[in-house]
């Protein structure tokens, strides 16, 4: 007599859920520090120095200040709300004379790895700190990745930034750069010191602790 083996029911493996769009559209806006270049650098016709030692100091506050403001936003709201666009001048960068700007600066300036440098797709952003200063960044989903300073608008010069001449001529050192932070050191208060300290080594992981502690200082 032959005895029947139970055929045991075949495992269903647990169904992954599919992340949306619309998921990440609706988290907070999160900034990674890990491609930023602090270094001043020229090239071509572009180059990231200020204009004297008060924008250069101001280019510090203002990025702070531009920082308390993203994180109060979810990233559909730099895509649908037209006010908060214009008010952050967030805009692709899509021509071509841009866009060469870029690349030089990335692959020939701050040296990046051409494999870096070909996973951001030529998907520039820009993003306003103050009037006429920008910093350049690409996005994946709610994740905004800074990756250098425009505190000129050199970057999109054609038909949007005036003065550009003068500008050219312009060489004070940005004060995120090592060899200027012991004058920014000597003479902002404790909070900048910190803040300051805490970008240039990396210290902060995401916005949520810059933004911490510029609430923290009332800065």
């Amino acid at each position: 007599m032959s005895v029947k083996k139970k055929i045991p029911s075949p495992q269903v493996p647990p169904k992954t859920p599919i992340v949306t769009k619309d998921y990440f559209d609706n988290l907070p806006i999160v900034i990674d520090f890990k491609y930023l270049q602090l270094a001043n650098v020229r090239s071509g016709d572009f180059h990231n120095f200020c204009e004297n030692r008060q924008a250069a100091l101001s280019q510090v506050s203002d990025f702070m200040y531009t920082l308390g403001v993203l994180s109060q936003h979810k990233r559909k709201e730099l895509d649908q709300d037209r006010k908060l666009r214009t008010q952050l001048h967030w805009n692709p960068i899509y021509k071509k004379k841009p866009l060469n700007r870029i690349d030089g600066v990335l692959r020939n300036e701050y040296k990046m790895p051409d494999g870096t440098v070909d996973e951001f797709e030529n998907e520039y952003m820009e993003l306003s700190i103050s009037d006429g200063q920008r910093i350049i960044c690409v996005t994946h989903d709610n994740v905004i990745t800074p990756l250098f300073f425009d505190p000129n608008h050199l970057t999109c010069q054609e038909g949007s930034s005036r003065n550009v001449a003068r500008k050219l001529g312009w060489s004070y050192p940005s004060m995120f750069v090592s060899s200027f932070k012991k004058e920014v050191l000597n003479e902002d208060d404790e909070a900048r010191k910190m803040i300051l300290d805490g970008i240039i080594s990396g210290e902060y992981k995401d916005l949520e602790e810059v933004c911490q502690i510029i609430t923290a200082f009332g800065l």
